[in-house]
């Protein structure tokens, strides 16, 4: 497997766990900023293996 698949898989987990935003926005907000990071990291990851 590769840093750029475990990442998707790490995304696809996330998103599927995320707080509602309604409920908790303040965790809402830093789930989402977390998952920016990782989306950054993984394209970041997937473009050096070209």
């Amino acid at each position: 497997m590769t840093t750029k698949e475990a990442f998707d898989i790490v995304l696809a987990l996330a998103f599927d766990n995320m707080v509602d935003e309604k409920e908790m926005p303040e965790m809402y907000k830093r789930q989402s900023e977390a998952l920016e990071i990782i989306a950054e990291i993984a394209k970041y990851y997937g473009s050096r293996r070209k």
